[in-house]
């Protein structure tokens, strides 16, 4: 599929489950990025990840929960 992966892209400054603040380690180039987020409780991680990126031309969040 030719996606490219960047692992530990950006890093939460803040640390807090309200409002989280995160930061880019590196530029990302691509227009269309997929968002991946392992669990979400409140929806603010992928929420503050999403608004870094907001400026592309598509952005797809998804997540992956497994409740056994």
């Amino acid at each position: 599929m030719k996606i490219r992966f960047y692992e530990s892209a950006m890093q939460c400054i803040n640390r807090t489950r309200i409002n989280p603040e995160f930061y880019l380690f590196r530029p990302i180039e691509e227009p269309r990025i997929i968002l991946f987020d392992d669990i979400c409780t409140t929806g603010s991680t992928l929420t503050a990840a999403y608004d870094l990126l907001k400026d592309r031309k598509q952005v797809i969040c998804i997540v992956g929960i497994n409740n056994h």
